[in-house]
């Protein structure tokens, strides 16, 4: 589960999002992060079209948007990819503990 979080995090927020160190403008940065959880969502809402769990489409996707605000919050403050995939390898872990496996 932790690799598969930290591609996710690689690909959506790593490689679409600027660094903090890199100086962009502030509406540049939210501009990016706004398509960032877009493609995001996207990807989560694509996955979830082959799961059993389709009635629970709604939960997720919102667990995911908040996921993916957080992570984009930590990126831009951070730039760490450790500390995104951590986060979103600790959020994966919780749902799965509550949910008895039903990620």
């Amino acid at each position: 589960m932790f690799v598969s979080a930290l591609w996710q995090e690689l690909v959506f927020r790593v490689c679409l999002l600027p660094h903090p160190t890199e100086g962009v403008q502030p509406i540049t940065a939210v501009i990016w992060s706004v398509i960032s959880l877009g493609l995001f969502l996207a990807y989560r809402g694509f996955r979830l079209r082959h799961r059993q769990y389709k009635h629970r489409r709604p939960y997720y996707l919102s667990l995911s948007l908040i996921l993916g605000v957080l992570a984009t919050g930590m990126y831009l403050t951070t730039g760490s990819l450790w500390t995104i995939a951590g986060l979103h390898w600790g959020g994966m872990i919780l749902t799965c503990s509550r949910k008895k496996g039903a990620y």
